[in-house]
């Protein structure tokens, strides 16, 4: 499984480059725990409560942009946003 990196022009403050993190499986995106307003650990305890199946990256937590949406509706447009663009990304480089 490849984990890949988006990386926005101008980075916000406090902007961490893991917060780029995507992996696509089985046509759904994993995303960084922070769309999901969780800390790696806290997304690690949610998500295994819930029986959802996340991805480490050994520096952090990626979680399916299905269930980070459902855990911070507030996200859900920059969340639809971001996989769009990685879904774009890997198209772009034949993937």
């Amino acid at each position: 499984m490849e984990i890949h990196r988006l990386k926005p022009d101008e980075p916000p403050k406090g902007y961490k480059k893991e917060y780029g993190d995507f992996v696509i499986k089985d046509d759904e995106v994993y995303v960084h725990s922070s769309f999901a307003n969780m800390t790696s650990e806290l997304a690690a305890f949610n998500a295994s409560y819930d029986g959802v199946g996340l991805i480490s990256t050994g520096d952090s937590i990626l979680v399916p942009e299905s269930w980070a949406k459902k855990e911070n509706p507030s996200m859900t447009k920059h969340i639809d946003n971001f996989v769009s663009q990685a879904k774009e990304s890997r198209e772009d480089n034949g993937s």
